[in-house]
């Protein structure tokens, strides 16, 4: 995912739910939008901070786990300051959450615990440990998606003629 064989400024679309954060949000960003033809879009969810008044269990979690997670004002500027425009956000509702994340989590952890023992026990608890958090404090925090464009840059310009992308250097 961070060492994409795609030429630079090649890409229409890039499309990413719920994997940025394996690089950081501003890194895969910063590495997406090299890709990016100019007036590309990059369509990207984030788990993002939606409230300024975060609960410390909250915090003390996602800073173990997640210590780069923004909130949205902060990913607009990261955004921004990799030369994509926003064009667009909106945070997911909690039922994408609950009916495409966590319900099945906790189908597989009742499947799994009967028979598990040492890691996996450890994982499951810890598992379990952020379903528990969401029901308590998934108002402070979310997943995000952003719509992104790729501005224009000095000394390039893509123009497509079909399907095939031609470069000119001005």
């Amino acid at each position: 995912m961070g060492a994409l064989d795609v030429p630079p400024d090649s890409v229409d679309l890039v499309w990413s739910e719920g994997a940025a954060y394996i690089l950081g949000f501003g890194e895969a960003l910063r590495r997406w939008r090299k890709l990016l033809a100019s007036d590309g879009l990059l369509a990207v969810t984030e788990c993002t901070w939606l409230t300024e008044d975060r609960p410390e269990e909250a915090q003390l979690f996602w800073q173990l786990n997640y210590p780069t997670m923004g909130s949205i004002s902060q990913n607009f500027r990261k955004a921004e300051g990799l030369g994509l425009e926003v064009l667009d956000s909106f945070p997911l509702p909690e039922s994408a959450w609950w009916e495409e994340y966590y319900n099945p989590l906790l189908d597989r952890i009742a499947l799994l615990r009967p028979t598990a023992s040492g890691e996996l026990i450890a994982l499951l608890d810890e598992t379990e440990r952020e379903i528990d958090l969401y029901r308590k404090h998934g108002h402070s925090y979310g997943y995000v998606f952003y719509i992104l464009r790729a501005t224009r840059t000095m000394g390039l310009i893509s123009r497509h003629s079909g399907d095939r992308k031609s470069r000119c250097t001005i």
